[in-house]
This record gives C-alpha cells, structure tokens and sequence, in this order.
C-alpha cells in the first residue's frame, strides 16, 4: 500500500463484511529512527484494533538484526484463555471473576517492522481471524476520565463526578467512578496506614473546625472493645454492652453541648432506648412511627404462629375486661421482643426491666382440661391409654381451629389471600398464619389512632392519659377476642399495649404534642453520606468517613443554617 491509511481503509471494509479474514499488507515507514521499531509494532497493533474491534494479546516478540516482529492472538480466542491464577498478596479478598465471552475464532496477528533489501524500512501486517463475534468492550477508566475525577475530587460529591464523567464516556461505571474517587482523594484525608493513626492525625489538624473529647471504652467478656459495641448490633456482643457504649457516648454529648431534650426520637432498639433512659430519665421515648408500622406488618403477615410469651394475669390485674382464659393455643417463642428482650439491654434499676423480669415467671392461669375416661368393657386391641400420677388415663383433644369458631369470616387458606413472611402471596392450602390478610391492614391503621392520640387533641376518647389507653386497649382487644385472635393479642400486649412499651410509642403519655412523628430527618442525614458518597464502598476506612463529615456534609448545613437565620419576611 501507498500508506498506512490504505492499509487500514482495506483492512476495516474486509471486518465489516463479518467474514472470516486473512490480510497481509504492507507499507514503507522510514523517519530516520525517530521511534523505535517495538513502538511502532505496538502502535500498529493499537491500531489494528481500533480499526477490527478486536483486541490482542501478545504471544512473543522477537527481535531482528534490522527491526523489530511480534506476534499476536485474539483475546477472546477460546483456546488461547490462561488458567486462574489466585492473588498471592496476603491482604486481598479473593473474588471470583466473571471474565468475558470467548469464541473459537483461531486468531494471529504478526507485526513486523525491518529494512529490506537494503530498501527503506518496511512494516507488514499479516491478520488471520476465522470467526466473526462480538467485539472487544474496554472497561478500563479512560484518562479523560481520570482527569475529570482528578479536578473535581476535592470539591464535588463521586455521584455528582459520575455524572460529569458519564455525560462524556457512558462506558464508564458509577463504581469505577468511586473506587477512582477514593484512590485519588486520598491526597487529602490518608495520613497512615493504620486508620486510628490517621485518624487521630486528621483531626488534629481540623481542631479548628471540629470539637474533640474522648470517651474510655473497656473491652466486654467476648472481647469485643466497646467502640465495636457502640457500632454494632451483632448478638455476639455480651448483652448490655451495647447499651453502656452508647449510653457513655451520650453523657459526653450532654456535658460537652449541654443536651437535654424533651423528646428522644429513636427505632424499636432496645439498647438505644436504654441508653436514653439511663442519660435523659426526663426525656419521652418516641418511636418512630414509620418503623413501628414496619416492624407490626412484617410481623402480622409472617407465617410464624408462635408467639410473644403472654401473662393475662396481669393484663386482668390492670383491665378487668380482658379474659385471662383468652389465651394462645400455641408455644411460646421467647425471642419474639420487637427489639430485644428489655432486661437484656436496659438498666437493671430500670422499671422495665423490672417489670420484664416478673413478666418471665411462669403464669398459673392457662386453662387445663382433665378428661375421665371409663374402662372399656370388652377387650380392646388398642393401647392402653397414658395416665397421671394419681392413675387417671389422659388424652390430647386438638383445640377448636379459628374457622370452626367463627365461620362467618372468609377463609384466607381456600381465597389465596394468606401470605408468608417474605411478603409474597402463599398457594399453600396447609400453610398457617398469624394473622388473616384480610385484618392486617385494619390493625395497622388502629394502632396510627392510638399512636397519635392525646389528651390536647379532642374526639378520641376521654381527655387523659389513662383514660386514652383503656380505649386503645379495649379497642384492640374487643377486636382480637371477636375474630379468636388470641396470639395476635398476646404478640400486641406484650410488644405494645402494656404499661412499660405503650409509654414508649403512645403520644398521649407526655403533656405535650412531638412536633416529629418519625425519624426521616435523620434517615435523611444517612442517606445522604451513604447514597452520595458511599454508595459503592464496603467497609469504608474510618479517616476517610472523617473527611467527609467534617469537609463535606458539615459546609452543607452550615450553608443552609445559614439561610435559615437569614431574615427574609417569610415563615
């Protein structure tokens, strides 16, 4: 050919007749030495591939008296793929990789470059490729974008650098765009290897900006350090651990800023409610009502039939209208707490805790039935039936089943409307269930009435506190004992209804009305660092969660504090 852009026109009409190639070209190229030969044959095979859309992996190179050869297969070549070979650093997480697709498409690429004949240099191309595929799909990070991650790394957010990289190479990944983020930034918040070290460096050199006190965490009898226990919810942690970790941290938080609140806005954890109680005694618990909402549906339509341990004698002591024989049929489930068992996280001078305790011992009023049954007077071959202590044969009568006791009610087996307790719609004729679809969402709205009852808000109920909680109690048991709802009862009152949980999620306890009736400022608050910044990294490093909090989202409230305190004539 005349010149390499003839050499490559003809090469790309042969690739896009999607026909098995075999090329051989050639051109004189001769600047005097200025590039090397193994460059040349290098940018060559560059070339080749962009022009092809098949990339190539070298097999040798060879050098030659006048030049330089190489020679090539396809990288997708199916009997050119190399075995797996594992990660021989000590420290890398080993992972399996998908790979690409490979296709028996029998590849070579030679590239030579060399004088002739004592005639100018020359560079030949002889391609062989016999199966068409798809072509090769670069994932790497394109240095454009590299520099695009590279001038904005200290000032805009990874989603908001994705976006600005991806509006120019769509190729690349919102992941590619944070691993890059997080190698580059590093600049600005990695002082050590070791994250306390680098920590501690970092903070130290925004003391300006930040208050810093420090707080002395003892090690718990698994061995966890109590920092580890103030950040988790594992069940490995000795119970309470979790409880005085956190409960420290607030004490710091009230001395240093001098907090006392008159709410304390929190989910169904039982160690943080503890916590609270131990730091703020005067402070009302509020649970959140979008995770209470959540915790009750999920279990209302789990399949699990056993329930909360139940004691109606109490729940008579306090209400007389409640039957203690309208009890479950079923076995309790001890760990069935929404939160927690209280005595595990709470205080044990807690009233709670107290009452949880006296909660657990056995209960006297579960109704027994003691059948006589006569001897039989002829010969029977049956087995002679088990008897007592006292000699008097027992026998296990099955308990009236729900349908059987009101069958005026729909039947959500034979209706398909049960669910299990992934949420999906069961077709299981012999699947039980806690609660019949067809109640839940009545429950639900229910207990919203109760939550937001008070006393300063007329046409609920008598205008007390007390007065507001035998009415959602009588409601909510009325409702049960009607439609034989014993275990949802029992789950009800043990998690929500009696004394010591309904004063953690009822309104009406305190004299005054929260302004906030769920936790989303906070969820906010978290979305915001996980969504925006770290959205695609696990287990980030401690100093770099420091960077971001103090350079990143602090500016942003500062900024809209700032706007707030602005007067603009507008509420």
């Amino acid at each position: 050919f005349d010149s390499a852009g003839n050499l490559f026109t003809a090469l790309r009409s042969l690739t896009r007749q999607e026909k098995p190639i075999s090329f051989y070209g050639a051109f004189k190229w001769d600047d005097n030495g200025a590039i090397p030969a193994k460059n040349k044959v290098e940018n060559m095979a560059i070339q080749v591939w962009k022009v092809t859309g098949y990339r190539f992996t070298v097999k040798n190179h060879k050098v030659l008296k006048t030049g330089h050869y190489t020679r090539f297969w396809c990288s997708q070549d199916e009997a050119r793929k190399k075995k797996p070979k594992k990660s021989q650093d000590p420290n890398v997480k080993q992972r399996d990789n998908v790979g690409m697709k490979r296709y028996p498409c029998k590849s070579l690429l030679v590239i030579s470059y060399a004088e002739r004949h004592g005639g100018p240099p020359t560079l030949n191309i002889h391609f062989e490729h016999h199966q068409p595929h798809v072509h090769y799909y670069d994932v790497r990070m394109p240095e454009g974008a590299a520099a695009i991650i590279r001038q904005n790394a200290d000032t805009l957010t990874p989603v908001q650098i994705a976006q600005k990289v991806r509006h120019v190479y769509p190729s690349v990944t919102s992941q590619q765009v944070s691993s890059a983020w997080s190698e580059l930034s590093k600049m600005f918040w990695k002082r050590s290897d070791d994250q306390i070290t680098s920590l501690k460096t970092l903070l130290a050199e925004y003391k300006d900006d930040i208050d810093l006190y420090s707080m002395v965490f003892e090690y718990d009898n698994a061995g966890f350090p109590g920092t580890y226990c103030f950040l988790t919810t594992a069940s490995a942690v000795e119970p309470g651990k979790r409880t005085k970790s956190i409960a420290l941290w607030a004490n710091a938080v009230k001395e240093h800023y001098g907090v006392n609140p008159c709410y304390v806005h929190l989910d169904k954890d039982m160690a943080e409610i503890g916590a609270a109680k131990l730091v703020w005694d005067d402070a009302k618990p509020s649970l959140c009502w979008w995770h209470l909402r959540r915790a009750v549906r999920e279990r209302l339509k789990s399949s699990k039939v056993r329930t909360t341990p139940y004691h109606p004698d109490l729940a008579h002591a306090e209400f007389d209208f409640i039957d203690p024989n309208f009890v479950p049929i079923n076995t309790e489930d001890k760990t069935d707490y929404e939160g927690g068992d209280p005595a595990l996280f709470l205080p044990l001078n807690s009233q709670i805790v107290k009452n949880s305790i006296l909660l657990t011992q056995p209960s006297s009023s579960v109704p027994k039935l003691t059948v006589r049954i006569p001897p039989p007077t002829q010969p029977s071959s049956c087995p002679p039936p088990s008897v007592d202590a006292a000699g008097i044969p027992k026998i296990r009568i099955p308990p009236k089943s729900y349908f059987e006791a009101d069958s005026e009610i729909e039947d959500p087996w034979e209706s398909g409307a049960d669910e299990s307790s992934s949420g999906e719609e069961s077709t299981n004729p012999n699947l039980r269930t806690f609660c019949p679809s067809a109640h839940r969402e009545h429950i639900i709205d229910v207990m919203e009435r109760h939550y937001c009852a008070h006393p300063l808000i007329p046409g609920y109920a008598y205008p007390s506190a007390e007065g507001i909680r035998k009415w959602a109690v009588r409601q909510m048991y009325t409702f049960c004992f009607q439609n034989n709802l014993a275990a949802l009862w029992a789950y009800l009152w043990e998690n929500w209804y009696r004394p010591t949980r309904w004063e953690l999620w009822a309104r009406s306890v305190s004299d005054t009305v929260p302004i906030l009736k769920t936790t989303m400022m906070v969820e906010a608050h978290w979305r915001r660092i996980k969504h925006d910044f770290l959205h695609h990294f696990h287990s980030p490093r401690v100093d770099l969660l420091a960077w971001i909090l103090i350079t990143k989202l602090v500016p942003l409230y500062l900024h809209r504090l700032k706007e707030m305190m602005v007067e603009t004539g507008r509420f």
